[in-house]
C-alpha cells in the first residue's frame, strides 16, 4: 500500500544536526536522586518530560506522541514526542524536533531532526511533508507494514 503525501513546495530541507535556539541553553531534566528513589519509572518519565517541555520555547507546537518497543537482547520501550516550531531564519522557517525517551537510560533527550524553508504557514502541512523525510533518513519506511504506527501518526495530523 502506498501512502500519499501532501503536495507542497519545499524550497530547502536539511536533516543535518543543528542547534535549536532554545530559551534554556542547558536543560537539566534529571531529578534529585532522593526523589528518584521514591517514585516509580512511569512517574519519573512524566515528571522529567514535563520539566523538559516547560523549558522549551513558547512557540513550539506539539504534534503528538509515538510509543514503540524494540526487542534487542531484551524488550525496551521508547517514546517520541514530536514538535515543530517556526524559525526566524533567512534559510529556514520551520524547525522540527522530538523529545526521545529511552527506558534503558531512563531519560529524555532533545533530538533536532530537520529544518526547512516551506512555502506554507500551516504547521500541519509542513509536518506532513517533513516527517517522511526525517523517518526515511532513520531507515523508517512508512509503506512497510512494520511501521504502521508511523503512518497512522502522519494520517492523524
Amino acid at each position: 500500500m502506498n501512502f500519499k503525501q501532501p503536495v507542497m513546495i519545499i524550497e530547502n530541507i536539511s536533516t543535518e544536526n543543528f542547534d535549536i535556539s532554545l530559551k534554556v541553553i542547558i536543560v537539566n531534566s534529571e531529578i534529585d536522586e532522593n526523589i528518584e528513589d521514591e517514585i516509580d519509572e512511569t512517574e519519573l518519565k512524566e515528571v522529567s518530560k514535563m520539566n523538559l517541555i516547560d523549558s522549551l520555547p513558547d512557540e513550539k507546537i506539539h504534534l503528538g506522541t509515538l510509543e514503540y518497543e524494540v526487542d534487542n537482547w531484551g524488550n525496551y520501550e521508547y517514546a517520541d514526542e514530536y514538535f515543530i516550531m517556526p524559525l526566524l531564519d533567512e534559510d529556514y522557517n520551520w524547525a522540527f524536533f522530538r523529545l526521545y525517551w529511552d527506558d534503558n537510560w531512563c531519560k529524555w533527550e532533545i533530538c533536532p531532526e530537520a529544518r526547512c524553508k516551506a512555502l506554507s504557514g500551516d504547521y500541519r502541512l509542513v509536518a506532513r511533508s517533513i516527517l517522511p523525510v526525517v523517518w526515511n533518513s532513520r531507515g523508517i519506511d512508512i509503506d512497510d507494514e512494520d511501521y504502521l504506527e508511523y503512518r497512522d501518526f502522519l494520517n492523524a495530523l
